[in-house]
């Protein structure tokens, strides 16, 4: 019994705006960008673009849902555009963005999702001799953009401290401190 696990490794894709976009608006307003991918690989590739929500809590957990099923996500209000492209290689291709806020309802605070990019892989024609059982190995690369909507200035902003505990490390003592965001508006503490 022997295997044959032809290995090809991805990632010459890299996003070069910077993975959180962050903008005001109001409810009925609009807004529009772009990213740019980078193949830095010698081989044209293709790419795919999709949506999730995101949520993220203080043990470092991330759930990644289906976009629009969180309470404050913004996923149904972005429209991207193209959703899947090729990028030759050595080049640099963008794609669009477009955040239309919903004007016939109550909002507050910050809303938030991701765009997802993705190398699209090209699959192995390899296969195992005859007689032999085999598996293949694919790796997948994606970056996440977190797409941040403030409504206006609102929002209430309440920072909890959920834990504090003093650690040593060495010779050092250190006081570690937990923070929760229990408002409707982004924090950066």
């Amino acid at each position: 019994f022997s295997l044959v696990y032809p290995l090809e490794v991805w990632g010459a894709v890299s996003v070069l705006d910077g993975l959180i976009h962050e903008r005001e608006a109001l409810a009925g307003e609009s807004y529009t960008g772009s990213i740019s991918i980078k193949n830095a690989g010698n081989k044209g590739t293709e790419v795919k673009v999709y949506q999730t929500d995101y949520e993220f809590f203080s043990d470092g957990t991330n759930h990644y849902g289906d976009p629009g099923s969180t309470a404050r996500s913004n996923a149904p209000w972005i429209i991207v555009s193209p959703k899947q492209f090729p990028i030759p290689a050595k080049e640099t291709v963008s794609f669009n963005y477009r955040v239309d806020v919903p004007p016939d309802r109550p909002l507050e605070g910050t809303y938030w999702s991701m765009i997802m990019v993705e190398e699209i892989p090209k699959e192995s024609a390899e296969e195992p001799p005859k007689g032999q059982t085999g598996f293949s190995i694919r790796h997948v690369m994606r970056y996440g953009i977190q797409m941040v909507t403030h409504i206006g200035q609102t929002g209430t902003r309440k920072l909890d401290f959920s834990g504090t505990k003093l650690i040593k490390q060495g010779e050092k003592r250190l006081l570690r401190v937990d923070l929760e965001n229990n408002g409707q508006r982004r924090l950066r503490p």
